[in-house]
């Protein structure tokens, strides 16, 4: 079973300005990509608190549309997972609306026009740790005790002034981390993981 964790800095003004992808098979890591974007409007001083990102930091960086065939050959081997996926649903609609690639589609799960189905990381942790009040990842992170093993693989993998929380590797490492253990938390197959994300079509009593 594989998915691809990813994570965007930006927002729907500013278009996406840096992403990180964590490919995850038969429980582990096996593959990570990240890369910083031009904005499509300036980065507010307030995103730029948070996430670290300035203009003047993207100016020569390429556009996030010249990642299309990527993502689609990303989406062809696997399902995407976000943690509060909307977000990044969302933002990937932005560029490029429909899912649909060349090639079978065994799972019927590839024309979607929406990029899903999405497993959603904060979702999962909502069905597998209940009652912990605050699932933002962050809070999650330090809770069930993956600080340490995400900061291992962001020394590892990210860029050096870009492996800390509100980086869009490390937020995708983290992600990943978190849904790497309820998978071994639940023994969760990927139809599990999608009824634990509340996607529509999938019956949802065995989780009760």
């Amino acid at each position: 079973m594989g998915f691809h964790m990813i994570d965007f800095e930006g927002n729907r003004k500013s278009g996406v300005i840096e992403w990180g992808v964590v490919s995850c098979v038969d429980g582990g890591i096996a593959d990570t990509r990240t890369g910083l974007c031009r904005p499509k409007s300036p980065v507010s001083a307030r995103d730029a608190i948070i996430h670290g990102l300035r203009d003047s930091m993207l100016v020569d960086a390429p556009w996030f549309g010249t990642h299309e065939s990527y993502f689609r050959s990303l989406r062809r081997s696997g399902l995407f997972a976000a943690h509060h996926a909307s977000v990044e649903r969302n933002l990937i609609m932005e560029y490029w609306p429909a899912a649909t690639v060349d090639g079978g589609d065994p799972g019927g799960w590839l024309n979607r026009s929406d990029w899903g189905p999405w497993v959603d990381s904060m979702r999962v942790a909502r069905r597998v740790f209940k009652g912990l009040g605050d699932y933002s990842l962050e809070h999650l992170t330090d809770q069930l005790g993956l600080r340490t093993v995400v900061d291992e693989w962001a020394a590892q993998v990210c860029p050096g002034d870009r492996n800390r929380p509100h980086c869009a590797l490390y937020d995708a490492l983290a992600s990943a981390c978190l849904l790497l253990l309820c998978i071994r938390e639940t023994k969760w197959d990927m139809q599990g993981l999608l009824k634990a994300s509340g996607v529509a079509g999938l019956d949802q009593s065995q989780l009760l």
